[in-house]
């Protein structure tokens, strides 16, 4: 499997079927952007500075705190799916704007050169080749595997269908505390180009020290210091990050992670066979999902950004999501030997949560690794 030299007849016709299509208006990306903002920065600021809120009983204020942290949630989830989109060049068709959208991951306490490196260079290169894609390997060190090719043993098959949400639910929090530190040392030294990045890696620390020491400055001193109590400051933060993580993550594992796609290792060591395009590895690697309920399924592509298309989206990342739909039904019957699966959210989500399960069987994982399961 090479990375990637050519496109198929198919994949080519499929390129230029797409750039046909008229680019709507962005107004819809926009909104969630405008919406996102207000409910990031409206929810702290009004639990922080309204008094009455926190003099209930206590389990009354446990529920105000936990409301409050879910309107945070969402606006965090909002501003992730836009900004994700003007780091592939998708959110606008000026470049100066996808630039300046896509800076604003510092609002949610991240470092964007890592975001970018992880994300739009490694993941969407190196989908499911476990040695490349660092996403099939960000939970080993809680036994939480996404990988047949995985030296951690996980925990057993049930217990993991129960913890694989909490673990979601700490990506940001591991992030935004030592999670940067980590993935600057890491993807420093592996291409300064693709890093974007000419400083050296101490600069690049001291960089993201001051950054942390601001944004938790803003986000725990400064309303300490202004005389919101530690126990409503704290747990606000800590449960909307988690309910964050429990939103966003999903969204991209259940869509890698499944009975109906197909993992590798490496490309250099792994003996496969077919020959495939960078489309199509797309949809061997990815799925789609959505409601039948059209009014619920508009409701699910709105607040996740059009990110429920994510085959459509790793094959034309650069491409405005409000086109994501009319590229997936043309992906219904325009490849002949590879299937693009596209299934209900529920059958989606059983199939991430029956992988999970399938990876503590040491049989599968031996067929796996051998080759032998290749038929989905």
């Amino acid at each position: 499997m090479q990375f990637y030299t050519r496109l198929s007849d198919e994949s080519r016709a499929l390129k230029k079927r797409v750039s046909q299509i008229p680019i709507p208006s962005n107004l819809p990306l926009w909104r969630n952007f405008l919406i996102g903002l207000i409910l990031l920065f409206s929810a702290p600021c009004v639990l922080f500075v309204t008094p009455e809120l926190w003099q209930f009983h206590p389990v009354v204020e446990s529920i105000v705190i936990f409301l409050f942290a879910g309107i945070f949630a969402i606006g965090f989830l909002l501003i992730g799916t836009t900004q994700h989109h003007g780091s592939h060049g998708g959110f606008s068709q000026n470049p100066t704007i996808n630039y300046w959208i896509s800076k604003t991951i510092f609002l949610m306490g991240m470092w964007d050169k890592n975001w970018r490196m992880q994300h739009v260079v490694l993941h969407h290169t190196y989908t499911n080749l476990y040695n490349k894609d660092p996403d099939v390997r960000s939970a080993e060190a809680a036994k939480m595997i996404f990988s047949p090719f995985s030296s951690t043993r996980p925990y057993s098959g049930q217990a993991r269908k129960w913890f694989v949400f909490f673990i979601y639910g700490l990506t940001f929090i591991v992030w935004l505390t030592y999670g940067d530190f980590r993935r600057v040392i890491e993807y420093h030294g592996i291409d300064r180009r693709q890093y974007n990045n000419d400083k050296s890696l101490v600069r690049c620390l001291l960089e993201i020290s001051i950054f942390k020491i601001c944004y938790f400055g803003l986000a725990i001193a400064l309303p300490l210091y202004m005389g919101t109590p530690w126990y409503i400051v704290i747990p606000f933060l800590l449960i909307g990050l988690w309910l964050a993580g429990s939103l966003l993550m999903p969204i991209f594992q259940m869509a890698h992670i499944s009975t109906k796609t197909r993992h590798f290792h490496d490309p250099n060591e792994l003996p496969i066979h077919e020959e495939i395009d960078q489309y199509e590895h797309a949809m061997l690697t990815t799925v789609d999902f959505y409601f039948e309920n059209k009014f619920l399924n508009g409701i699910l592509t709105n607040l996740f950004g059009y990110l429920n298309y994510q085959v459509v989206h790793h094959i034309f990342p650069g491409k405005s999501p409000l086109i994501y739909p009319e590229i997936s039904r043309l992906l219904e019957t325009w490849y002949d030997e590879v299937k693009y699966f596209k299934l209900q959210l529920r059958d989606a989500w059983k199939a991430h949560l029956d992988y999970l399960v399938q990876l503590t069987d040491e049989e599968f994982i031996t067929m796996t690794r051998s080759g032998e399961l290749r038929e989905m």
